[in-house]
C-alpha cells in the first residue's frame, strides 16, 4: 500500500489567449516574495504571493499563474510544474479579493521534497542567484513560451548556493542515482530507498536527511513513518517542525492501515502515534496545520473503531 502522499494537482497544459476585457483593466498588483530567500538545490522554499486591490470593487481571485525565472546568464524561462507551463490558483484561494484589502495566498513549502513542484523543475537546482515572477490570469490552450498577457508580480530574488561539508557529498550522490539528474520520486526506487535509509543512519545531522525523511523512504507508510519518527526524535526544533509532525501522522495513518502486512500490536501502535500527534497538532498556532490535523484525527478515529 502506498502511503499517503500530497494531492496531485490536475494541471491541463494551457497556452495564453487574450484576457477577458475585465482582467485587462484589473487593478490588481502582486508581491512575489521567496521565504527563505536562500536554499540549498532540489530544497523548495515558499512563494508568497500579496495580493492588492485598490479599487471600490471586489476583484476575482486570477484563475492562473506562470513561475519565470532569470538566472545569473540572464536567460529566463518559464519555470515547469510536472512538465507544465500553468499551475491553477483555485487551490491557493477561491473568494474574490475584496475591496480595498490586500490578501497573501502562499505556494507553501512543508518540509519535504514533493510541494511544491515548481522547485522539481531542475533548472533551479544550479546553484546562482534567480529572479523570480510570477504573472496571473487566465489562461488556455497549449503554449510552451512565455505569456504577454496576464499581471506580473514584482521580482523575488532566490539565492541557490553551493551545499558544503557532507551536504555536499549527499548533493553529489543525489545526482548519480539516475541519469545524472535528481527528482524527489527517486527516493520510492530500489536506489533511492537504499541512498536515503543510509543517508538517516550516518549523517542524521544533514540538511538533506530531514527533507529525505520528510518525503517518504520508499512506497509502504510504515518504513517512512519509521524513518521520519526516528529522525524527528534527534532533530532540533525549527520552521518546518510541525509541517513534519503532521507528514508523520499521515504515515502513522498509512501505516495502521497496511495491517495485513504487519502484526495487530503493531497497527495500534501506529494509530496511538497518529493519534498523539493529531491531538497534538490540531491545537497549533498555524491555522493550516491544526485544520488539517483535526480532519486527520477524524481519520484516524473512523480506523480505531474498525480496529475494534
Amino acid at each position: 500500500m502506498r502511503h499517503p502522499l500530497p494531492k496531485t494537482l490536475g494541471f491541463t497544459i494551457l497556452c495564453a489567449l487574450p484576457l477577458a476585457a475585465a482582467e485587462a483593466t484589473s487593478p490588481l498588483s502582486v508581491a512575489l516574495e521567496a521565504v527563505p530567500a536562500t536554499t540549498l538545490p532540489s530544497i523548495p522554499v515558499t512563494l508568497r504571493m500579496t495580493f492588492t486591490n485598490p479599487g471600490e470593487t471586489a476583484v476575482a481571485m486570477p484563475e492562473h499563474a506562470i513561475l519565470i525565472a532569470t538566472n545569473d546568464a540572464g536567460e529566463t524561462f518559464p519555470v515547469r510544474w510536472e512538465g507544465r507551463l500553468i499551475s491553477p490558483l483555485g487551490f491557493l484561494r477561491e473568494e474574490p479579493i475584496p475591496a480595498p484589502s490586500t490578501v497573501v495566498v502562499e505556494a507553501r513549502c512543508e518540509g519535504n521534497l514533493l510541494q511544491h513542484n515548481w522547485f522539481a523543475d531542475p533548472r533551479l537546482h544550479r546553484t546562482g542567484r534567480y529572479q523570480l515572477q510570477v504573472i496571473v490570469g487566465r489562461f488556455s490552450g497549449e503554449q510552451a513560451t512565455i505569456p504577454e498577457q496576464g499581471i506580473r508580480s514584482s521580482v523575488a530574488a532566490l539565492q541557490v548556493t553551493e551545499p558544503t561539508g557532507v551536504d555536499l557529498a549527499i548533493w553529489r550522490q543525489m545526482q548519480t542515482l539516475k541519469n545524472g539528474s535528481w527528482r524527489a520520486g527517486y527516493l520510492f526506487t530500489e536506489p533511492g530507498i537504499s541512498f536515503a535509509t543510509r543517508v538517516l543512519a550516518e549523517t542524521p545531522y544533514a540538511q538533506y536527511a530531514g527533507w529525505f525523511a520528510a518525503t517518504g523512504i520508499g512506497e509502504r507508510s510504515t518504513g517512512s513513518a519509521d524513518a521520519l519518527r526516528a529522525w524527528l526524535s534527534q532533530a532540533s526544533h525549527d520552521q518546518y517542525t510541525e509541517w513534519r509532525e503532521l507528514r508523520l501522522a499521515l504515515f502513522e495513518n498509512g501505516a495502521a492501515r497496511e495491517w495485513t502486512g504487519i502484526k495487530k500490536e503493531e497497527v495500534q501502535r501506529h494509530l496511538r502515534n497518529a493519534q498523539g500527534l493529531t491531538a497534538k497538532l490540531k491545537a497549533s498556532t498555524n491555522q493550516e496545520i491544526a485544520t488539517r490535523a483535526t480532519e486527520l484525527l477524524k481519520v484516524v478515529a473512523d480506523l480505531e473503531d474498525i480496529d475494534k
